[in-house]
């Protein structure tokens, strides 16, 4: 009866904008075109990032249209209860893969999807389908330094949830650590709650840690990932300064991406002040 309650709704929805098409092939089929990698997260294929990119904000409508598609208390928990807790053959309907696909498609627009960025804000802070929030979140890892502020401005507010979300977000996306997380998190160790005070401290805690694994990789064996530590431990800025010895010494690097992204990471450690916290 709940399944098909849940597929009743399902059918009753509206349809989204229409598909953009790249080389005879719609949005979605590219989004659904993905492989495993090394390290373990799955990730699309090369060919489906080009093809993302090349219909660029042409995609955006569509993919926010999916990712907006949210999900009822009834439609996860029938989900969570049926398929995956008593693992019963049947599929109970949800907006999941949409939004999954949102996510893979926002991830490989990057910038070219910055005016969809507010509306991801507001659903990451004020969604009340914690299924939703997660993938706008991970439709934003790719995002910039103002959308980090806007993030930011849901530690303002007044209700203590959507604080608590926005201390989860910047944690989560970790973009701009210096120029906003960081200072706004610093900033909520003032909060009149207790458990946004305790959320920001493990926050700022996490920052630290992952400062430490970047550095570490500058003498990773890959050189695609000692560039990418360099620029990593660049957005901390002078916080980084117990670092920079070890960035000196990687700016012998044989390669030189390594090199250029070293160099301009031991620029902004010597060359920038934190902001003060709000």
């Amino acid at each position: 009866m709940l399944g098909g309650a849940a597929l009743g709704i399902w059918f009753l929805r509206p349809a989204g904008p229409p598909e953009p098409v790249y080389e005879g092939k719609a949005l979605s089929a590219w989004l659904d075109d993905r492989r495993a990698t090394p390290q373990g997260p799955v990730v699309l294929s090369d060919e489906a990032v080009a093809a993302v990119r090349a219909l660029g904000p042409k995609a955006v409508p569509t993919l926010l249209a999916w990712l907006r598609a949210s999900d009822s208390p009834v439609s996860r928990n029938a989900k969570i209860l049926l398929e995956w807790r008593l693992k019963l053959p049947l599929r109970v309907p949800t907006n999941q893969e949409k939004r999954m696909r949102a996510m893979y498609g926002f991830r490989a627009l990057g910038s070219a999807a910055s005016s969809a960025f507010p509306a991801l804000v507001a659903i990451a802070l004020d969604s009340p389908d914690d299924w939703q929030r997660g993938d706008a979140i991970n439709a934003l890892t790719d995002s910039d330094a103002d959308t980090m502020r806007r993030l930011a401005e849901g530690l303002k507010g007044h209700d203590r949830e959507i604080r608590l979300r926005a201390v989860f977000a910047l944690e989560c996306i970790r973009i701009a650590p210096d120029e906003v997380c960081l200072p706004a998190l610093e900033g909520a160790q003032s909060d009149p709650d207790p458990q946004v005070r305790a959320e920001a401290a493990k926050g700022i805690a996490l920052f630290n840690h992952q400062l430490k694994i970047f550095a570490a990789w500058l003498t990773h064996r890959d050189p695609q990932m000692r560039a990418i530590g360099a620029r990593q431990v660049a957005g901390y800025r002078t916080r980084a300064r117990a670092f920079l010895a070890d960035l000196e010494a990687a700016a012998r690097d044989d390669a030189p991406e390594v090199r250029a992204a070293v160099a301009e990471a031991i620029q902004e450690v010597r060359g920038h002040k934190s902001p003060p916290a709000d």
